[in-house]
């Protein structure tokens, strides 16, 4: 006997035996089910389901002892298990009751999902929605409907479009991620790394406008492009007020600043230093700042909040961007510049309301951020050479 080959058993047998009889039972079966009209098929359903389900069972094999024997008296075993099946005492307003519950429980992805007949109420309550793959015209024409000036007629929605292309052609995934401020007196476009930050410029920002109601919070992830237009993931914050509760919990705590006056020229700062005399940081070499970069006390945890925060969005309910959505006031076609953010000197993103001279592709928070880097280490070595000098001087 070849010991690579399975040992030949009696029970082996018979159920190789059950196997070929009962593939002869089904497709008898399906011949005879071609002599049925399409109507009585569909009534046969159940019948037909519970012979498929019977010889899947009996293929599978695991059978006690005598069980092999008693179905091999029959001609037909499969017809004797699938209708003990159907005779089985399921009731189905059980099954179906715990089915339905699970339709209740997500009562909104069926509305945002499925067609809705005239005059329906469809999604009713105030939860955050996240609205996929979509483009910032198409999300700006909804939450201001009646604006008198559209995104390809106004200069500065046109910057911040520009903005988010950029962002979603970064392979940078902090680039990607920034959130938008709107409301009837302008607004911002921060990164959204930035704000997770205390005492930030952008964390300042969204802290005070914690008592206007008609500020609307979105997040915004720029995924890709599609030839020259952004595709946005958006997601609908909901209560700023209750938004910025959250935020003082969550935020980290700042531990400095990375000032960026230039690709040659830029600065590191201790948050306490910077806080003191920010006007001391508002030009570098004659070059003007340009843009401020708050680091946390420890990165790894920033990482870990903001894969949390995404995580946490992407249970939000999916929602159609023209029914789902709430528009807010209109915004003029010139709106005020906003409040200063609070504490003097310190920049932040730009403001969607302040037009700004095009400038060229600016480098990604790594790339600056690398930049320091390597300017830190290459001071703290000159510092290190010019100790050693003047010891040996003394010597």
């Amino acid at each position: 006997m070849n010991t690579a080959e399975k040992p030949s058993t009696p029970q082996n047998e018979r159920h190789a035996e059950l196997i070929e009889r009962i593939g002869k039972n089904l497709e008898e079966y399906h011949a005879s089910l071609m002599s049925f009209d399409k109507r009585e098929l569909i009534e046969m359903a159940g019948r037909i389901h519970a012979m498929s389900d019977a010889y899947s069972y009996l293929c599978d094999g695991g059978f006690e002892d005598g069980e092999l024997d008693f179905l091999l008296q029959f001609k037909n075993p499969l017809e004797i298990v699938a209708e003990g099946w159907l005779d089985h005492n399921i009731d189905i307003d059980d099954v179906m009751g715990f089915a339905f519950a699970d339709v209740m429980r997500h009562k909104e992805d069926w509305l945002a999902s499925y067609p809705l007949v005239d005059g329906a109420a469809g999604l009713t309550d105030n939860g955050p929605r996240r609205f996929m793959d979509v483009s910032f015209p198409e999300f700006i024409g909804c939450i201001m409907p009646n604006a008198s000036v559209s995104v390809e007629e106004s200069h500065e929605w046109l910057r911040v479009e520009d903005e988010l292309g950029a962002a979603a052609e970064s392979d940078d995934p902090y680039d990607k991620r920034l959130m938008l401020l709107v409301g009837p007196t302008g607004g911002v476009l921060l990164h959204e790394r930035d704000v997770f930050i205390k005492e930030s410029g952008p964390f300042d920002a969204v802290v005070s406008r914690a008592a206007d109601p008609e500020t609307k919070v979105y997040f915004i992830e720029a995924a890709r492009l599609d030839g020259e237009t952004a595709r946005l993931n958006v997601f609908d914050a909901g209560s700023i007020a209750e938004y910025v509760k959250r935020l003082r919990e969550i935020a980290l705590p700042c531990d400095s600043v990375f000032l960026y006056y230039g690709i040659a020229d830029t600065l590191w700062v201790k948050h306490n230093e910077h806080r003191q005399a920010p006007d001391k940081y508002k030009t570098y070499r004659g070059q003007p700042l340009r843009y401020s970069y708050y680091l946390p006390e420890n990165m790894r945890e920033m990482d870990r909040l903001m894969n949390a925060e995404m995580s946490r969005r992407m249970d939000y309910q999916i929602g159609d961007l023209k029914t789902g959505i709430k528009s807010i006031s209109e915004i003029p076609a010139e709106t005020p510049s906003p409040p200063e953010m609070p504490g003097s000197g310190r920049t932040s993103e730009p403001d969607v309301t302040k037009p700004t001279p095009t400038a060229s592709k600016k480098p990604s928070i790594s790339d600056k951020l690398r930049a320091g880097k390597e300017k830190a280490a290459a001071n703290k070595s000159k510092n290190s050479a010019t100790t050693t000098k003047k010891e040996k001087e003394i010597d």
